[in-house]
């Protein structure tokens, strides 16, 4: 009986080990990084500021290609700029799509 418990535990440990083995090389192998947040920045970013007077300015953001041909055209329309204020244009482009938004910062007048 002393034996047949021997044998038992000796299969029991080895079930164990060759199913701890299978799933450290399961998790080797199959291990990749998660690059989805990484894929979804942009690829490049710029940044650009302009000061203008007080008054309404008619402003259009531009895509260009590296040759300087114009791609995508979008118009602002009459952008007001308060004296004493901010005017924030925020532009993002996807392929030769634009998308823009405007907000304005500072002291009330």
């Amino acid at each position: 009986m002393e034996s047949s418990r021997t044998n038992e535990t000796t299969w029991g440990e080895l079930a164990g080990l060759l199913t701890q083995v299978a799933f450290a090389v399961y998790t080797e192998v199959s291990e990749q990084a998660d690059l989805r947040s990484w894929l979804t920045l942009p690829r490049n970013l710029q940044v650009l500021e302009v000061s203008l007077p007080a008054g309404s300015h008619d402003l259009a953001l531009s895509i260009r290609s590296q040759a300087g041909a114009a791609l995508n055209t979008l118009s602002l329309g009459a952008v007001e700029v308060v004296e004493g204020r901010r005017t924030f244009i925020s532009a993002r482009s996807i392929g030769p799509n634009i998308f823009a938004n405007m907000g304005t910062r500072g002291a009330e007048r």
